[in-house]
């Protein structure tokens, strides 16, 4: 594929993301409006599958044989005329940049590299930014002191926290508590029922895809948003 096919797919998958958001936010109003309301679990896993399809349904529009993701009269941005295909940016188009009081022009093409390039760096200070929370949460794991252990799952106190937090590294399950917690075990059991409820949602594994996803749409609010909306838990660091 060119360069503006994959623009096509990556605006696409930003535009259906934004939807995911719109009908999560609908489904949940009428789901609480119900005589029987909808259970958080299931508004929960319905939100992770309409993520999960805004992230793959581009793709596999292409991968299916169709060579385009939306009708060409959406793509009017990218194509010579209304009824044309999508094809390279002819390198005679240029845009006007203006900088009071002096002006240039710039070449689409060059444009667009520039466009990739600094979105690419975003990209990658992003992931760069969740790299370091997980090395942080695996840290204070590594130096905390282990209370409870039942088979995969492990229960720690730790001195370097103020409040709980749920961590999953594949094959383990972490739970991890303020130390001064276990001083109080009626807190304690509480604090840790809560952690492990987030365990039993998954959510500590689908925190992973969440994090790749704002890392590579990390200037899309509606990403940031639906997070919200799922009450996913935060970056690994805001946790700690």
């Amino acid at each position: 594929m060119n360069s503006v096919a994959w623009a096509n797919l990556y605006i696409c998958a930003n535009v259906l993301l934004v939807l995911t958001l719109v009908l999560s936010a609908l489904a949940g109003r009428i789901g609480a409006k119900l005589r029987q309301p909808v259970a958080y679990r299931h508004r929960l896993a319905v939100g992770h599958a309409l993520v999960v399809a805004a992230l793959l349904l581009p793709f596999a529009t292409v991968l299916s044989g169709h060579e385009d993701v939306l009708p060409r009269t959406a793509q009017v941005w990218s194509a010579p005329t209304m009824s044309g295909a999508v094809t390279e940016m002819p390198e005679d188009h240029r845009i006007a940049v203006s900088f009071a009081p002096r002006g240039a022009s710039l070449s689409l093409t060059v444009a667009s590299e520039v466009a990739a390039g600094v979105v690419l760096f975003g990209m990658l200070v992003s992931l760069l930014r969740v790299g370091l929370d997980i090395r942080a949460a695996t840290r204070i794991i590594a130096q905390a002191q282990t209370i409870r252990r039942r088979g995969r799952l492990s229960v720690c106190a730790s001195e370097q926290i103020q409040v709980p937090f749920s961590f999953w590294w594949p094959g383990r399950y972490f739970i991890v508590v303020p130390s001064e917690l276990v001083l109080h075990p009626r807190d304690l059991a509480m604090a840790i029922r809560h952690e492990a409820q987030h365990h039993r949602q998954q959510d500590t594994k689908w925190l992973y895809l969440y994090q790749l996803v704002k890392s590579l749409f990390f200037w899309n609010p509606a990403v940031h948003a639906i997070e919200r909306h799922f009450e996913t838990p935060p970056r690994v660091a805001n946790q700690l």
